[in-house]
């Protein structure tokens, strides 16, 4: 349920989308399938198109911001470690030419083999006494699943931890120990406050990883090419 929904779209003379701007306020939101539901404050999306005819690698072809605000899970979900409200944040550049979507699987192709790359310039996520900070880039590997290296500033990597092993992505035994070297690396803030810990974020493999963590299986955007004609030989 959307309570208000706002946007605005600039194109250019062929149709292609030059701007767009969408925000939605008020949203509450069930999925049984998932034992969940929620709501959030705001969500707004905005993305720009740059003009070059022909982008390569080292010329950004667009750019993308995504927000998220007080964003809420119900009490009832099982993977919720606190109640807290989450704020997300996204601000990214696109270099080499745009995937077209009439062709997804070939465009998305010729621009990973063009060195086509997403630049994060900044992922934050804000939930309670987590806070992570990013930044990195992103493609795709020749099977078509995200290929990332990103470095990232976490305050509450013991309440990652613990929410990792609640849900059985990390075994407890192997909890204790992650927690007891990540506190041992994690380093007080300049300013005071809680200590941060740097640590890189990796998609490599099929797999994403947190330091040596291995967090989860990354499946392909779309299917690979190269799965395909194997399966057709």
């Amino acid at each position: 349920l959307i309570k208000e929904a706002a946007g605005e779209i600039s194109v250019y003379g062929d149709g292609q989308v030059r701007e767009f701007h969408g925000e939605i306020r008020d949203v509450t939101y069930s999925r049984p399938a998932f034992d969940s539901s929620g709501s959030l404050a705001a969500l707004s999306i905005d993305g720009r198109r740059f003009d070059d005819a022909d982008p390569d690698y080292r010329t950004p072809s667009a750019e993308v911001r995504l927000s998220v605000s007080q964003a809420l899970v119900s009490e009832d979900a099982s993977w919720v470690l606190h109640k807290h409200p989450i704020d997300f944040i996204l601000t990214a550049q696109v270099t080499g030419p745009l995937p077209n979507s009439d062709a997804p699987v070939a465009s998305l192709t010729h621009w990973r083999d063009d060195g086509g790359v997403i630049e994060v310039d900044r992922m934050g996520l804000f939930w309670g006494p987590i806070e992570v900070e990013t930044m990195g880039t992103l493609t795709l590997d020749e099977k078509m699943r995200p290929l990332g290296a990103f470095t990232a500033d976490i305050i509450g990597h013991s309440e990652i931890i613990d929410l990792l092993a609640a849900n059985d992505f990390v075994p407890l035994g192997e909890a204790t120990l992650y927690k007891l070297g990540f506190t041992l690396l994690a380093r007080p803030k300049v300013a005071g406050g809680p200590p941060v810990l740097k640590v890189p974020v990796t998609m490599q493999d099929g797999e994403l990883k947190l330091g040596p963590v291995t967090i989860d299986e990354i499946p392909p955007v779309v299917p690979s090419p190269v799965s395909a004609s194997e399966a057709g030989s």
